[in-house]
């Protein structure tokens, strides 16, 4: 299981290189593999929401690690098509879906509080 959906055309066999999120739970199926592949992971270094892989660590020495090892886990199933442009490796501060994460707080994003109060 890699990830990609294949359709059968009149001419050939089609794989999508990017998931075409217009299909019927698509997005579901796609959690669904990641929360499958990084299993073992999960909660424990690793917070998957959909495409978004966040990987924590208490420190510098432990968070190679876990790269490392999501890395190789990606690398075991075939997910290396990850654009290394919209990666972020050894962040202290990280804005995901509307919250800011630092050391040990997680927040609300303040722009999007503002955007509530205003």
């Amino acid at each position: 299981m890699n990830g990609r959906q294949h359709s059968k055309t009149y001419y050939d066999h089609f794989e999508h290189v990017v998931t075409p999120f217009n299909f019927t739970n698509t997005i579901v199926v796609f959690q669904h593999l990641m929360n499958y592949v990084f299993h073992e992971y999960l909660d424990d270094f690793v917070v998957c929401y959909i495409d978004n892989i966040l990987i924590f660590s208490k420190n510098m020495e432990d968070h190679e690690h876990h790269i490392c090892l999501v890395l190789e886990k990606y690398q075991q199933v075939k997910l290396l098509f990850t654009k290394l442009e919209k990666c972020e490796f050894h962040q202290s501060k990280m804005e995901l879906l509307g919250y800011v994460m630092f050391g040990d707080d997680i927040c609300m994003d303040p722009h999007k509080v503002q955007t509530i109060f205003y």
